[in-house]
C-alpha cells in the first residue's frame, strides 16, 4: 500500500483532499496550517482542511514549521511514497521535498505557467479570462515553477464571481489530482518542463485591491467585482459611507465616472468607458440588498457620486 502524506489548508485543498478520498486512497497524514486567529475577538479557527480530516476520521497534524523540527520528522519517519500539496501557503524546501520516494506534487488553480503564485483565481477573474484550469506538477523549490503532469481547461462562465469558479475549480482539481495520483503509482505519469514562454503571475491580494476606481473602464470594475464576490467584496463610498458593490454588469451607454447615471429602476453608474449597472450591494452595517432597494431606500438622485470621500476614489 502506498503512503500519501497531504498538505494543505482552505477550501481549494478540501477539494483536492475529497478527490483522493472519494477515488479510494489512502492518506496516511494530512498536515494544516496552526489555528489562526479570527474576527474581532481573535478567537482561534482551524483551517477548512482540518475540519474536513476530522469529520473523516484522518489523523490531522498542525507543525509549527515543516521544513524543520517537528515536522520534518513526523513525514521523515513515516517515510511517505508520495507528498500531496495544494493550497498550504508555505514554501517547502528541499529536504521535505525529498523524502517521498516518488517525489512531491502540487495542485494549482490556474493553467500553468500563467498565474504562478497565491491567488490564481482571483486574478483570472480580475485580468478578464475567459479560460483557466488546474494543474498538477512535480514540485521544485520555486513557486509554481515544476514539470507539468496534467492539466484541464476550464472556461470561466461570464457572469461567474470568485466563490462559484472558486468551488467549481476545487471539485475538478480533486478529479486531476485522483488521476494523477493513479498515473503515478502505475509508474505513467507524464512530465512536462513548463514553457518559457506565456509566463504570469498571481501575488497575494490586499485590501487596496478591494478599492473600486471609477476612472477604470466598466468592463474591469464589473471583472472586479467578480474576483471580490462574495467575500471580502469590492467597495466604494457613497455619502462618505462605505458600500461593497456584490454583483455588477458592464452596459453600453457614458457618464462621469463614479456619478449615478440612472435611479429609476437600475442603478448605473459611469466609468471611464461604458456604464456599470449595480445589481446588489451592501452599505456597511447593512444586509445585501438589491440595486432597487438601494434606490428606493437611500433615494438616490442622478449625479450623486460613489467614491467621493477618502478612501474612495
Amino acid at each position: 500500500m502506498n503512503r500519501i502524506v497531504f498538505m494543505g489548508t482552505g477550501h481549494f485543498a478540501c477539494g483536492c483532499l475529497r478527490g483522493l478520498y472519494s477515488a479510494g486512497h489512502s492518506v496516511d497524514m494530512v498536515i494544516t496550517r496552526p489555528d489562526s486567529p479570527q474576527g474581532r475577538l481573535g478567537r482561534l479557527k482551524p483551517s477548512p482542511v482540518k475540519l474536513w480530516a476530522q469529520q473523516h476520521g484522518m489523523a490531522c497534524h498542525q507543525p509549527l514549521q515543516v521544513n524543520s523540527g517537528e515536522g520534518l520528522r513526523m513525514v521523515e519517519e513515516l517515510a511517505p511514497d508520495l507528498l500531496v500539496v495544494a493550497e498550504f501557503g508555505s514554501i517547502l524546501k528541499r529536504p521535505l521535498l525529498n523524502l517521498p520516494a516518488l517525489g512531491a506534487i502540487n495542485v494549482h488553480g490556474s493553467l500553468l505557467p500563467q498565474l504562478r503564485g497565491a491567488a490564481p483565481v482571483q486574478w483570472a477573474l480580475l485580468r478578464g479570462f475567459s479560460t483557466t484550469g488546474v494543474t498538477t506538477i512535480f514540485m521544485d523549490e520555486g513557486i509554481d515553477t515544476g514539470d507539468i503532469i496534467l492539466q484541464r481547461p476550464v472556461e470561466i462562465l461570464a457572469d461567474e464571481n470568485h466563490g462559484q469558479l472558486f468551488g467549481r475549480l476545487a471539485d475538478i482539481a480533486g478529479e486531476v489530482l485522483a488521476e494523477t495520483v493513479d498515473l503515478l503509482f502505475a509508474g505513467k505519469a507524464p512530465r512536462k518542463p513548463q514553457p518559457r514562454e506565456g509566463v504570469s503571475y498571481a501575488p497575494m491580494l490586499h485590501a487596496e485591491h478591494e478599492r473600486i476606481v471609477w476612472a477604470l473602464p466598466a468592463r474591469d470594475i464589473v471583472n472586479q467585482v467578480r474576483a471580490f464576490s462574495p467575500s471580502p467584496g469590492a467597495y466604494t463610498t457613497f455619502r462618505d459611507k462605505r458600500v461593497k458593490i456584490l454583483t455588477a454588469k458592464p452596459c453600453d451607454g457614458h457618464g462621469q465616472p463614479g456619478a449615478v447615471a440612472s435611479a429609476k429602476k437600475r442603478l448605473l453608474v459611469g466609468a471611464a468607458q461604458g456604464l456599470v449597472e449595480v445589481v446588489e450591494l451592501q452599505p456597511a452595517g447593512k444586509k445585501p440588498m438589491k440595486a432597487v432597494d438601494f434606490l428606493n431606500g437611500y433615494r438616490v438622485r442622478v449625479g450623486e457620486q460613489f467614491g467621493n470621500c477618502p478612501g474612495g476614489q
